[in-house]
């Protein structure tokens, strides 16, 4: 809607932009759990004006959401809510993702609703690459850190690698680590090593570490 806006002194008008809607909360962080396929964030909002408001348009910002509204006409002194469902599938670590709402109110603003989530991860690795320069054969290593009742294995690879990977001696309280050698090579070299980490109820997430020699 617009409101008309007066100019002191003067009796001419001006078009100045009041939304009607007035949204309970524009950023919203929602909880997620291990294994969780789907994140859901609802978004309240009330039409405070004196004529009803369409919602023209729910733009989301990746095929990974889903954005829903039953009722997109809201008449004066009604509430109505947006719900965004987020698909986790492989995602990782922090995620936020954005809708964009449009109203017939002005079709040319738009009201931007932000979801965040953290997707847990059943291992993190540090760090995630190891850097040689040519000539070096020094060993490097990467340490594992694991939720509470979470293994590990390294995935055997599809070829033989021109690296040797020991795990260290475990010390009790302590990330497990993996030595990483070279062996006979020529730079440059680009290689990795997969580690999957799982848990008792068959989920699985597989990290890569990259051997970079330069």
């Amino acid at each position: 809607m617009k409101a008309l806006c007066f100019i002191l002194g003067g009796i001419s008008p001006l078009l100045c932009s009041a939304s009607q809607l007035r949204w309970e909360q524009t950023t919203i962080e929602v909880p997620c759990e291990v294994g969780q396929e789907e994140v859901v964030a609802v978004f309240a909002v009330e039409n405070e004006g004196e004529v009803p408001v369409e919602v023209l348009k729910l733009s989301v910002s990746c095929n990974c959401l889903v954005a829903e509204m039953e009722d997109k006409v809201l008449d004066p002194g009604e509430s109505g809510e947006v719900r965004l469902v987020f698909t986790v599938g492989n995602r990782k670590g922090k995620q936020k993702r954005v809708l964009e709402v449009v109203t017939d109110e002005n079709p040319e603003e738009v009201t931007r609703l932000t979801m965040t989530t953290e997707v847990p991860e059943l291992g993190v690795i540090r760090p995630l690459v190891l850097l040689w320069r040519e000539g070096e054969t020094e060993e490097r290593s990467v340490r594992l850190e694991m939720m509470d009742g979470v293994s590990w294995a390294l995935v055997p690879p599809s070829k033989e690698l021109p690296f040797s990977v020991e795990v260290a001696p475990p010390q009790e309280g302590k990330p497990i680590t993996l030595i990483v050698t070279p062996l006979d090579w020529e730079p440059p070299l680009r290689e990795e090593i997969q580690v999957m980490f799982s848990n008792g109820a068959g989920l699985t997430q597989t990290k890569f570490v990259r051997l970079m020699v330069r």
